[in-house]
């Protein structure tokens, strides 16, 4: 199988893709994340992920959690996984508002 893969993302209702291959890192995702969507701004960014015929929705939230993604991905032969994003603002008082939060509609 090749090594490279095909993000589709989703916030707030639209949709992007990024392609990316195993070296990648989950700083590295995460940014291509924002350079998708600038509106995420400083943001704290919440994602999770799907990888057909899989119907459960994991956490992408840190380097192990990409290094899972990479292993569901080959469990199932794919090179394409969805990935829903959800924003939260935490303002002064350490309370958490949810921005956007969305369901990917296929």
């Amino acid at each position: 199988m090749d090594s490279n893969y095909t993000a589709k993302l989703v916030y707030s209702g639209e949709g992007a893709a990024v392609s990316f291959d195993h070296s990648v890192s989950y700083i590295d995702f995460s940014n291509s994340v924002r350079d998708r969507f600038p509106v995420l701004g400083k943001s704290i960014v919440n994602m999770r992920y799907t990888v057909f015929p899989d119907v459960v929705s994991y956490r992408l939230e840190n380097e192990d959690d990409m290094k899972m993604m990479f292993r569901v991905l080959a469990r199932y032969s794919s090179d394409f996984v969805d990935v829903d994003v959800c924003s939260f603002d935490v303002s002064a008082s350490g309370s958490e508002s949810v921005l956007s939060n969305n369901v990917s509609e296929d």
